[in-house]
């Protein structure tokens, strides 16, 4: 079992660190990364596509998608709308 982080994580840091520069753009234009960061202390276990996988052939661009949440929106709000 890995080691409990802090709460005071660098989530960021160590997703671009492991190649996820990507995914972390993506997070940080959205509530996401709020979610994540209030939800490090209890622990959080994070799935992110690699920067590579983002550029595999027939992955969606996902450059024109609209952010699916607004950034003013609670972290209640994305369970309810991801359930």
């Amino acid at each position: 079992m890995a080691p409990a982080l802090s709460a005071n994580v660098n989530i960021t840091a160590l997703l671009k660190k492991a190649g996820c520069k990507t995914f972390v753009n993506l997070i940080t234009d959205t509530v996401v990364l709020k979610v994540f960061q209030s939800a490090a202390a209890k622990g959080l276990t994070v799935f992110a596509l690699s920067d590579e996988a983002f550029k595999a052939t027939g992955v969606l661009d996902l450059n024109g998608l609209e952010a699916p949440l607004p950034n003013e929106a609670h972290h209640s709000d994305l369970r309810t709308r991801c359930s």
